[in-house]
């Protein structure tokens, strides 16, 4: 049985995940040809549509979660969602990846679907944040973006 909380979550050997409803916390195990996943850890979202988890790359062992309705940094060690406030409050829904630029800049940037063109779920824009701003690639269908930088 998974316990309800998550004070620990993605430390080493777990493979993490953000389902509708929960944060999930799984340990890899089996062989290579029988693999197996186990839950370890479960933590509810505080609502629906759990979308995107990553590193808060300015604050080692925090995470961003996007969900349908919000964004979120969840603190594993307090089991505490707090929530992200953009300048655009509308830009907080329907976010597909979330992330911080290298460095502790204060930087974000998201992904939001355009519900438009070929797919529903994909955009050709990735918005930045503090400062705000939008980057356009015409002719592309983007559903995550991340920052790259030396880790």
């Amino acid at each position: 049985m998974m316990r309800r909380t998550l004070p620990v979550l993605c430390l080493a050997l777990l493979l993490c995940a953000a389902a509708l409803t929960a944060l999930a916390a799984l340990r890899v195990g089996g062989t290579p040809a029988a693999p197996t996943l186990t839950a370890v850890r479960s933590t509810p979202l505080p609502d629906r549509g759990g979308h995107d988890l990553a590193p808060v790359l300015a604050t080692p062992g925090r995470f961003w979660v996007s969900t349908l309705a919000g964004l979120w940094s969840y603190d594993p060690s307090g089991d505490r969602f707090t929530p992200v406030r953009l300048a655009d409050r509308a830009a907080e829904r329907d976010v597909k990846s979330i992330g911080d630029e290298p460095g502790g800049t204060g930087h974000l940037l998201t992904v939001t679907p355009e519900h438009s063109g070929p797919c529903d779920w994909c955009t050709a824009a990735i918005t930045l944040h503090r400062p705000e701003g939008t980057r356009a690639l015409p002719g592309t269908h983007l559903y995550k973006a991340r920052w790259w930088g030396a880790f």
